[in-house]
């Protein structure tokens, strides 16, 4: 390819949770490469961390999205905020800048007013992750495992948003 280089941004997303975490890779706001959870227990941050090195040797990022703690209505625990600066230490001593983004931005991003309701939007753009939609919460019931996948790939779509129309599609230089 002399002279031509293909410019694609291609982001990890990871949503930490209890028991693991959720991610997502996308290339654009359009293109979901890839998406799962990983476990690992909530005292061993060192597992988790291992998880997140296994994805970014799989996977050539421009970019790692994470949760933005400090924004207003987070209510994420001291062990996740920590686990977060972790993650975000070991992105950037691997090369791979980093950008933090709040969840109601995530939300707002796809005009979603809850946690389901931005799983549906999610399901609906991208029907790969349709068998992964939860059913509606009941007021009883635990935040199922999986709902980590959607606020990953909402993390991910909202930066893309975030940064304007020319990072969202495919350049040629």
């Amino acid at each position: 390819m002399s002279g031509r280089s293909k410019e694609i941004r291609r982001v990890l997303a990871i949503d930490p949770m209890s028991r693991g975490f959720g991610f997502a890779v996308l290339e654009g706001p359009e293109n979901l490469i890839d998406y799962g959870t990983r476990g690992c227990a909530p005292g061993a941050p060192e597992v988790c961390l291992k998880r997140v090195t296994e994805l970014l040797d799989v996977f050539h990022l421009d970019l790692m999205v994470l949760e933005d703690v400090n924004a207003k209505g987070s209510r994420r625990s001291e062990r996740v905020r920590k686990l977060l600066r972790e993650i975000e230490a070991l992105a950037r001593s691997r090369g791979v800048p980093t950008r933090r983004v709040a969840r109601n931005h995530a939300k707002a991003a796809l005009y979603a007013k809850s946690k389901h309701q931005l799983a549906t939007v999610i399901a609906q753009r991208f029907p790969q992750l349709g068998m992964r939609l939860p059913p509606p919460p009941k007021a009883w019931t635990k935040v199922p495992y999986r709902m980590a996948i959607f606020t990953a790939v909402a993390f991910g779509i909202a930066v893309f948003g975030r940064e304007g129309a020319e990072t969202m599609k495919h350049r040629l230089s």
